[in-house]
């Protein structure tokens, strides 16, 4: 009897442990932002980018820039299920990898993986952050 009960118990907990290591592994394209489920898969459009005032000159230089880009020349990121994002500035287009785990967007622009810790505004609109404290807000199109 007490063989059985231990057996049970060793069975269960393998049971409890596979079905979190495999919720943390499995491959989504949903992550959860900010403690809401959000799709990041489909065309993103950006709305406007931001760095704080304590920012280097040259990373508010850039949010600058990508705030007063002329009408028509928008830039769009196109997140695929196959884990590459394109990223749509006029009629260029450059592919990247990325991956997203919890609230951390991870995109590869050809040295590595970066992390971008990401935060969901609405349904529609989220943002993520670089290194640099740049913010980008893209908003779904």
């Amino acid at each position: 009897m007490k063989r059985k009960s231990v057996t049970a118990i060793i069975i269960a907990v393998l049971f409890v442990f596979s079905f979190f290591l495999f919720r943390a592994y499995r491959n989504t394209d949903t992550t959860t932002v900010a403690g809401a489920a959000i799709s990041l898969t489909g065309r993103w459009k950006l709305d406007s980018a931001y760095a704080p005032a304590d920012a280097p000159d040259s990373i508010r230089q850039i949010a600058i820039a990508l705030n007063s880009r002329p009408t028509g020349s928008s830039i769009y990121l196109n997140f695929k299920p196959d884990s590459t994002v394109d990223q749509i500035i006029g009629r260029d287009s450059i592919d990247q990898h990325y991956y997203s785990k919890g609230d951390t967007l991870y995109l590869d622009s050809g040295t590595g993986y970066r992390a971008n810790l990401m935060h969901r505004v609405s349904d529609s609109l989220f943002s993520f952050t670089t290194s640099d404290n740049l913010s980008f807000f893209l908003k779904r199109n």
